[in-house]
């Protein structure tokens, strides 16, 4: 049964025949970086019976990701979040924009961190949801543009009154609908059938 091709994506690798992962592996090698000469990798683990049929792309993936990572907290951490944390002291719309974006700065910091010291640890399911986290917050900005066309185009308030509710809106329900996202997930996986 396992000699037929199996041609199947899961989360992190694609499983299938050596040529069928090649051909996957070829038309994304632009995407994936020149240390890796060919996509296939013959599977590990429990798939021992299968190791000359199936072969996987899981690893070359998992590199991506941490390099990718590595840059995002890297631009988040060290760049980007001490940058938006000291214009925020300078927002306009007085105390109200200030101290929410001072909020978003300090969020965004600590949420990136805490995925970051999770990845270090291994911690992979907590990695994911505190990164799920940093993704909304960093976001905001594009959220915040959207907002201020929408309350701009529906109700014309002074500029001022605008910056102020979208200092907030920017954020906070990014963060509330990441939150759900984490906590559904974790209602799904407690269902799973192993």
């Amino acid at each position: 049964m396992l000699r037929c091709r199996v041609r199947y994506f899961t989360d992190g690798a694609m499983i299938g025949s050596k040529g069928f992962v090649d051909k996957a592996f070829a038309a994304a090698r632009d995407r994936l970086g020149s240390r890796r000469w060919d996509g296939a990798r013959r599977m590990r683990g429990s798939a021992k019976g299968a190791a000359g049929t199936l072969w996987s792309m899981r690893d070359l993936r998992v590199g991506v990701h941490r390099v990718t990572g590595r840059v995002y907290v890297f631009t988040a951490c060290l760049v980007s979040g001490p940058a938006s944390l000291v214009m925020a002291f300078y927002a306009n719309g007085g105390i109200a924009s200030r101290i929410a974006f001072v909020m978003l700065a300090l969020l965004w910091l600590a949420t990136t961190g805490m995925g970051w010291w999770r990845a270090m640890r291994r911690e992979w399911g907590a990695h994911r949801e505190w990164m799920i986290r940093s993704y909304a917050l960093t976001i905001s900005a594009i959220t915040l543009r959207a907002w201020k066309w929408v309350i701009v185009a529906a109700f014309e308030p002074p500029p001022m009154d605008v910056y102020r509710l979208v200092a907030w809106l920017g954020f906070l329900p990014n963060l509330i609908f990441a939150e759900w996202w984490i906590r559904r997930g974790r209602g799904r996986a407690g269902k799973r059938v192993p």
